[in-house]
């Protein structure tokens, strides 16, 4: 079985999520990554609470499996450049928020906003989270915590905020809005600099957190790992275990051991049904012991559901079956008799590099003219001159270089192998929680505390 453990906890710090979420919409991009983020960060292991304000519209489900928290309290939020007389407003408004961003610094050693340093309308919260800190870290003398901002949007300071009257002094209350020991965090290497510059920091001090494009359901990371997101040349198999000999999986195993001996970063997932009983259960270890023969190694190179999950021992459910389907590039189909397979139409409709058998007419007729087709029966391979092994190492060479030169497929490949969120987790996002945050520019941490309207500056912290 795939090794699917993670070490829960253990020596691991713990992690508050700010955010100001209230109606939860599955239509916003920015709501879904944040939470798809909370989900990977608990599936990694970490204490992680997710802060939303009072009154969030999230069910009791959604609360119990993010572990969210709705304390923060309502509050009026004000722009840039508010005016003396509206002071009184902007400090009941922050002591309103000081109780729970202390609490939140006292309790986590990592601290990750969105957005609080880039909205113009987020003073309020600014301005309460440096006080928070300044309380608990300078006065109180807590080990100050490692805090991430999480830019969604890109600055500009092309269109500048109606109330600033001074144009000149914008991109300096952008660099007042960052915190003490915080990071800024942009979602591409493009916006880095753009940051740097908005900031008045080098740019090797903003980290980089991309977007998870690929969030697969958390059922199929828990059940079947991650490995499979990892491989440049993906196939998702699915078929009757007991049946296996006739849907031409000796066929695919050979393809996937001769893709691994000319280098190729592949991975085959068989997604079986009827795996555990009976037959079912017996030729998914005969399968195992082809796939040894082949040089394939399992969890490494490929796996079978039914032997990996815990639950689906009747097969994987169908729209989880759909879901995996849609992550792979290939799809090598080398059945020997079927009267109209469904698997080879979705596997076409998925945008797939689809292959098929010379002699298989059906297959043919569902297919178009672009689709590769081979003499796949063990027939065809014993008549290779030079024997089967060739024959299947050519095979495969050939539809590696077909698969290099689709444009579609590559792009799926690319996505799938750059963008999936586990694989983000572990090269960008868990980096930053144990790499120091920058303290240059001491008169930040020095002045940040200061009412910088006595400086004629705007309105951007509390006594």
């Amino acid at each position: 079985m795939v090794n699917k453990k993670v070490e829960i906890g253990i020596n691991k710090p713990s992690i508050g999520v700010l955010t100001y979420f209230r109606t939860l919409g599955p239509g916003l991009s920015y709501h879904k990554t944040t939470l798809d983020w909370q989900r990977e960060i608990l599936r990694q292991g970490y204490d992680c609470t997710l802060y939303v304000k009072e009154g969030c519209n999230a069910s009791k489900e959604m609360v119990e499996e993010l572990n969210m928290s709705a304390e923060i309290p309502n509050v009026k939020k004000g722009g840039y450049g508010y005016k003396e007389e509206k002071a009184d407003w902007h400090e009941k408004s922050v002591k309103k928020l000081l109780p729970i961003f202390e609490r939140v610094i006292r309790k986590h050693d990592i601290v990750i906003t969105h957005d609080y340093t880039l909205l113009k309308d987020y003073v309020v919260l600014q301005d309460a989270l440096r006080l928070a800190l300044h309380n608990v870290v300078d006065v109180e003398g807590k080990e100050p915590p490692i805090i991430l901002n999480i830019y969604h949007s890109n600055l500009s300071f092309k269109e500048r905020p109606s109330e600033v009257d001074n144009f000149d002094k914008y991109p300096e209350r952008l660099r007042w809005a960052q915190f003490p020991h915080s990071r800024p965090v942009s979602l591409s290497h493009s916006s880095v600099q753009e940051i740097a510059n908005g900031l008045m920091i080098p740019h090797n001090e903003v980290g980089v957190l991309p977007n998870p494009f690929i969030a697969p359901s958390p059922e199929l990371l828990e059940e079947l790992g991650s490995k499979w997101l990892e491989k440049d040349v993906l196939q998702i198999m699915p078929f009757c275990a007991t049946r296996w000999d006739h849907k031409g999986i000796k066929t695919i195993l050979k393809l996937f051991g001769s893709f691994k001996k000319n280098g190729v970063s592949s991975f085959l997932m068989l997604v079986t049904a009827n795996g555990r009983g009976g037959n079912g259960r017996k030729n998914c270890q005969k399968m195992v012991e082809f796939a040894d023969k082949c040089d394939l190694e399992y969890g490494e190179d490929y796996l079978i559901t039914s032997l990996d999950s815990k639950k689906w021992v009747s097969g994987v459910p169908s729209e989880l079956v759909n879901e995996l389907q849609s992550y792979a590039d290939l799809f090598v189909f080398a059945s020997r008799c079927e009267m109209c397979p469904n698997v080879l139409g979705e596997a076409s409709r998925n945008g797939q590099l689809v292959v098929i058998p010379d002699n298989l007419s059906v297959a043919h007729e569902i297919s178009s003219k672009n689709v590769l087709s081979f003499n796949f029966p063990v027939k065809g391979a014993e008549s290779y001159p030079e024997g089967e092994n060739t024959f299947y190492m050519c095979v495969a060479r050939e539809i590696y270089a077909v698969w290099q030169t689709n444009h579609v497929v590559q792009q799926k490949s690319y996505v799938r192998t750059n963008y999936s969120i586990p694989i983000v987790f572990k090269k960008h996002f868990e980096p930053l929680f144990y790499k120091p945050t920058p303290h240059h520019y001491p008169d930040i941490q020095k002045r940040s505390w200061q009412k910088l309207r006595e400086q004629n500056e705007f309105t951007t912290a509390v006594d």
